[in-house]
């Protein structure tokens, strides 16, 4: 499970920037603030309309769904949804999506969209800055999470790995170990993923240092 082939669709993020965000003053007067987006379960959409999963099922709704903003739209399965007999509202509020809880964003050299959001696991939710919040010094993307409590770094090193990125380094330098924890296929990737990450950058290093030694000798020759 540790070959590098695992993460070979990955590509580096040469400079990741974490933003310090206060969300309260993002949504503060003058600046229309952002929007969020976090992966829910069909099943638990399914309890908030009070139907059964199968019926969601059958409508040819998928397994996992985006919640913008807390709330998830089903209109695109309307017709299907009456088909199985529920007429009734296709905007669910999801109680316990409440957006980001910790106050930084992990920025992202990429466009979000629904797609991304349904990759990313649970405790993380996607970002999307407004012009004037980007105007206030904050990036257009990114990712931020929706819990805390106890170190993140799995969550955090996850999600750069669902969104096709290997692991910053920079950000994220290590990963902890829990009571219990086994290696399954998930964090085998994510351990090569940091470790392929890790070798790019020494790699820079080793190039920076013989540019160096180069610039001084010749240097040293002309003087």
């Amino acid at each position: 499970m540790s070959s590098d082939n695992t993460v070979k669709d990955l590509r580096i993020i040469e400079k990741a920037p974490v933003y310090r965000v206060d969300w309260q003053q993002v949504m503060g007067e003058g600046i229309e603030g952002f929007t969020w987006s976090e992966t829910v379960d069909r099943d638990d959409v399914a309890e908030e309309l009070g139907v059964d999963d199968e019926l969601l099922r059958a409508a040819g709704v998928p397994k996992e769904l985006a919640a913008i903003n807390g709330y998830v739209d089903l209109f695109e399965w309307e017709d299907e949804i009456s088909e199985q007999g529920y007429y009734g509202d296709l905007q669910v509020q999801m109680d316990g999506c409440e957006g980001p809880m910790m106050n930084f964003v992990y920025s992202l050299e990429k466009e979000v969209s629904l797609d991304d959001v349904t990759k990313i696991s649970a405790n993380v939710c996607m970002v999307c800055f407004s012009e004037d919040a980007q105007d206030a010094g904050l990036p257009e993307y990114g990712f931020a999470l929706t819990g805390g409590g106890m170190d993140m770094s799995w969550d955090i090193a996850g999600a750069y790995v669902d969104l096709g990125f290997l692991p910053p380094t920079t950000v994220v330098s290590r990963l902890p170990e829990f009571a219990g924890d086994t290696l399954t296929e998930r964090k085998a990737r994510i351990i090569e993923a940091m470790r392929q990450d890790y070798r790019v950058r020494a790699r820079w290093i080793e190039q920076g240092i013989r540019d160096l030694n180069i610039l001084e000798a010749k240097l040293k020759s002309d003087g």
